[in-house]
């Protein structure tokens, strides 16, 4: 039995990964690093916005990988990049295709429902907010609530908490199924013991080859699939 979806925001409900992509760049060239498409599709994309920061500041200092860095930087880097975003997106972002869908599927399924995101709240409520999707989701959990976001499985088990604790009882996290687009979410999401349904809305299909099935993208799934990959089929 599926006892509840949880969708990872960015290339799963809005197609926001080149805002993304393009504010990140934008800030990590007043260090004098450069980002290629490729960089961010291999290093970058699945990080909340503190870890793209540190990672570029690794970068522009020469340290190795896992180094400790300046966080007063990171900040400050994370505070521009959310100007950047904004500035970016006045435009608009839209939502990748079916996946509003599915997610009013599933809530008029009566199916908990959340989102489990490496970005921030106030840049996930304002993209809602302008695909008119804004109270859809039952529980959010954001960049803002976790200490360590994807890959870690904090902001994934943090979900089901959340969820169970709205709903009034215990959910098991293997009946629950994650969305996601990134190799780092799959990680998250699997190591929190969820089942995950992996789409190629962002990267190519070998990235989420950890996923219990995967498909091109959100106008692909229905329910029946979701009590599918609940069920382990």
């Amino acid at each position: 039995m599926l006892e509840a979806v949880i969708f990872d925001f960015d290339g799963v409900i809005a197609d926001s990964e080149p805002v993304h992509c393009a504010a990140i760049r934008e800030v990590a060239g007043t260090v004098g690093v450069t980002i290629s498409d490729a960089e961010y599709q291999a290093v970058y994309i699945g990080f909340d916005d503190r870890d793209a920061f540190r990672e570029v500041l690794r970068r522009a200092d020469g340290l190795a990988a896992g180094s400790a860095v300046d966080e007063s930087r990171v900040a400050g880097m994370c505070g521009a990049k959310a100007l950047a975003f904004d500035r970016l997106a006045a435009s608009g972002v839209p939502a990748v295709p079916g996946s509003l869908e599915l997610a009013r599927a599933v809530r008029a399924a009566g199916v908990p429902m959340a989102i489990a995101s490496g970005a921030t709240r106030r840049e996930i409520d304002g993209m809602l907010a302008a695909l008119g999707a804004d109270g859809l989701f039952e529980v959010m959990v954001t960049a803002d609530d976790v200490e360590r976001s994807k890959p870690d499985p904090q902001t994934y088990a943090m979900a089901v908490d959340r969820l169970g604790a709205a709903e009034g009882r215990l959910l098991a996290a293997a009946r629950c199924v994650a969305i996601e687009d990134t190799a780092a979410g799959v990680a998250a999401a699997k190591g929190a013991g969820l089942a995950v349904l992996g789409v190629t809305t962002t990267g190519p299909r070998e990235a989420l080859r950890e996923a219990d099935a995967v498909v091109s993208g959100p106008a692909a799934v229905d329910l029946g699939m979701l009590e599918r990959v609940a069920g382990g089929v």
